[in-house]
């Protein structure tokens, strides 16, 4: 299990990653949209865009600081979806590209979870 530990001023903090479940998910073909009649009905079928075969994995995620004595620690789920792998590709492949995408992914979220943290302190974002 990966961790990681880092202190800033006086809070030291610690992060590790568990990996959850992998799970593979088939290709589901697109289906065109068609329109057919029989006799004075005309029956409509909107399609669907299908989705290339890809796995979801799961990670379980864990952050502890400590303060000033008081300790902290947070745990949460984060899934990724992993594409152009083959279906027999080994777990530490598909866990190793799930992770580089979880990160990107992670630092999205978090410049998201800044950016709305700052609009609850604006109070023109209240109205």
């Amino acid at each position: 299990m990966p961790e990681a530990d880092e202190k800033q001023t006086d809070v030291k903090s610690n992060a590790t990653i568990g990996f959850g479940n992998v799970e593979y998910v088939p290709e589901v073909p697109e289906e065109p949209a068609t329109s057919e009649r029989q006799g004075n009905v005309t029956i409509n079928h909107s399609g669907s865009p299908g989705r290339p075969e890809h796995f979801l994995v799961d990670f379980w995620l864990t952050y502890s600081e400590e303060f000033e004595g008081i300790r902290t620690s947070s745990s949460f789920s984060w899934k990724t979806a992993v594409l152009n792998l083959p279906r027999n590709s080994s777990f530490a492949d598909i866990e190793r590209k799930a992770l580089d995408h979880a990160a990107q992914s992670f630092e999205n979220a978090s410049s998201m979870f800044v950016q709305l943290m700052r609009k609850t302190d604006d109070p023109e974002s209240q109205t």
